[in-house]
């Protein structure tokens, strides 16, 4: 049997053609991860659920804080916490370390509305992937939390949405991770007028 080894140009027409590939599955699944926030039941828009879980998990919170962990602008951000302020999901009180700044905090009806939220997540997420086995989603899991750790300092962000594993904000056992759901804050936010 004879085997032929590949040229190097096809090895790197190959690996670009798969780097290729990447990208449009990353883009896939931010638009498919828009529309998962848009469609859930807490009638919140997707940006706002975003910067709430951020809240939540950082909180108490400065909104110039929240829009660069997000990666977003400044008005983006507060435009979103007053429309959460205003549905009762966060509250404002002055920062205690700078009596001349204010912190978001979540109210226990923010906690109600998120705990809501990741709860019709994992439905659709449990039916759409219900047939993978758990081999395939930890694979799946790991790839994707090693993309995201190495993106984060080629694409100039704080590194902060690589933190931890992809199951941990503060959310239960087996509950997704909103944090996934920052870029989508990044594209949507802007677009959403709360």
């Amino acid at each position: 049997m004879t085997t032929t080894a590949l040229s190097a140009d096809q090895v790197g027409s190959d690996r670009l053609t798969t780097i290729s590939m990447i990208s449009e599955v990353i883009r896939d699944v931010a638009v498919l991860k828009r529309d998962l926030l848009r469609d859930l039941s807490c009638d919140v828009p997707a940006g706002a659920i975003t910067v709430l879980s951020i809240v939540q998990r950082e909180g108490p919170v400065r909104v110039g804080e929240v829009a660069d962990r997000l990666g977003i602008d400044l008005s983006v951000a507060s435009r979103h916490a007053t429309t959460l302020e205003g549905r009762g999901l966060v509250q404002r009180r002055l920062c205690e370390l700078d009596r001349r700044a204010h912190e978001v905090l979540v109210t226990e009806h923010g906690r109600d509305v998120l705990s809501t939220a990741r709860a019709d997540i994992a439905r659709r997420l449990e039916a759409t992937l219900g047939a993978w086995s758990a081999p395939d989603l930890r694979s799946l899991a790991q790839a994707l939390s090693r993309l995201r750790a190495d993106l984060s300092p080629a694409l100039g962000t704080s590194g902060e949405l690589s933190r931890g594993s992809a199951a941990s904000l503060d959310a239960p056992a087996g509950s997704p991770d909103l944090r996934l759901a920052a870029d989508s804050a990044d594209s949507s936010a802007e677009s959403e007028t709360p």
